[in-house]
């Protein structure tokens, strides 16, 4: 799992050509690279992607993806349904779901079940009468990956006001 951000070095380039084509050009993209099984932060030089008829100095730049090992996380959340029109109210069923998740060893202390939110969206509920509501996972802290939500769709009963 990445640990933090890509480092590029060097960060900036020098490029030749045409003016036309140069006034056109916002960012170089590095060829490819495909890594498996990476254990540990990798340090590798990576080819600059060729632009017709723009010289490119340096032609390859030293990438440092820094990883680290982690680990499965599971929660069992609440379901807050939103958007639920005026005079009506909703029961989920289930209205809980269990999310599951990668986070880093580094991070794996602060994170909370509270930092995670799981949303069920009654928008546009009577266009989709007898439908089941899809969860969407509203809030996360940004170090989590690979995020499972457990059922994925609920039923839910709305009901009239008095």
């Amino acid at each position: 799992m990445m640990k933090e951000s890509i480092i590029i070095n060097p960060d900036t380039i020098k490029i030749r050509g045409v003016k036309s084509s140069l006034d056109t050009i916002r960012f170089v993209l590095t060829d490819s690279l495909r890594l498996n099984e990476v254990g540990d932060s990798v340090n590798v030089m990576a080819n600059l992607a060729k632009l017709p008829g723009i010289e490119l100095t340096p032609q390859m730049v030293n990438c440092i993806i820094p990883v680290e090992k982690f680990t499965e996380l599971n929660f069992n959340l609440p379901i807050k349904s939103v958007n639920v029109p005026k005079g009506y109210s909703v029961k989920l069923f289930p209205s809980t779901a269990k999310i599951t998740c990668n986070v880093g060893f580094s991070k794996y202390q602060s994170v909370y079940r509270e930092q995670f939110s799981l949303i069920a969206d009654m928008t546009g509920f009577e266009k989709n009468a007898g439908s089941r509501l899809r969860i969407r996972l509203s809030s996360k802290p940004e170090y989590i990956s690979n995020i499972r939500i457990h059922p994925q769709s609920i039923d839910y009963i709305i009901e009239k006001n008095d």
